[in-house]
């Protein structure tokens, strides 16, 4: 059975709207790439069939995921993601704002796992209109300055929307970086620190990685849920498979051996 991180369901369900999308490649030709992949970094889809235990049993969508890993130096990072322009903060991130994603940590030698960054920008801003917020499962703690040890060994759903979900900042509209945090604030927090340059930004892309100065680490993630405004798109992440043969192949080509014996017995004869 698997475990439930700040909210009661990974599932999202919304009346107005819903595409799902497959990702068979991470190299952008369907739309998520390693967009901050460092050296001693790894980030790529694996087939957890075989492999046992609840990263094989309760994997959540299908047999495909994105496994992560970091090597033994501070500087490795893995990490995918998506940009496009998903609208300005004052348009999406209000109350119906929701992200999900499912993720695995194995045992490493930090309380890391895989953290979600979102991305904003505003060309237009006088001061520093450049940053991310980074969600990570270790800083989800009853306040902004607590945290817990994530679940490892098991999938685990994890939803942010404007009250669920705890992010540290980069640096940006008039606010310093809280860099891995405190304060962790949730979106409708961080909406109220900001300045009014903030809300004229637009979100410009989604990741999912391991960050730097997480060694040894291994993660995996899978079945991205992005809602806004009463649209859900969802990824799952897959391996290519093989196109099976149509059944009458072989026939065909027996067939076709068999003709090309008989012409060359008639050219002899």
């Amino acid at each position: 059975m698997k475990k439930i991180f700040l909210a009661t369901t990974g599932a999202i369900c919304l009346a107005f709207g819903a595409n799902a999308a497959t990702v068979t490649a991470t190299d952008g030709s369907q739309g998520w790439y390693e967009n901050d992949t460092r050296p001693g970094g790894t980030a790529e889809i694996v087939n957890v069939s075989g492999t046992g235990g609840n990263l094989e049993a309760n994997a959540p969508a299908g047999t495909g995921v994105v496994k992560l890993t970091t090597d033994a130096t501070n500087a490795a990072k893995a990490e995918i993601g998506i940009s496009q322009n998903f609208g300005s903060v004052s348009d999406v991130i209000n109350k119906d704002f929701q992200l999900s994603y499912t993720w695995y940590d194995t045992a490493g030698t930090s309380d890391a796992a895989p953290s979600v960054k979102l991305e904003f920008v505003n060309t237009g801003y006088a001061g520093d209109g450049y940053g991310q917020l980074i969600f990570e499962p270790y800083a989800q703690g009853a306040n902004p300055t607590s945290y817990i040890t994530p679940t490892k060994g098991d999938w685990v759903t994890t939803t942010i929307d404007l009250n669920q979900g705890r992010a540290w900042n980069t640096g940006m509209f008039n606010i310093g970086s809280s860099f891995a945090g405190p304060p962790n604030n949730t979106l409708d927090e961080w909406l109220s620190t900001f300045d009014a340059g903030f809300g004229e930004a637009s979100l410009i892309g989604v990741s999912v990685g391991i960050g730097s100065y997480n060694p040894s680490e291994v993660g995996y993630f899978d079945n991205i849920s992005l809602s806004i405004n009463g649209t859900t798109t969802t990824w799952d992440f897959e391996t290519m498979s093989a196109v099976p043969l149509p059944a009458s192949l072989p026939l065909l080509l027996a067939g076709m051996a068999g003709l090309g014996l008989m012409g060359r017995r008639r050219r002899r004869t």
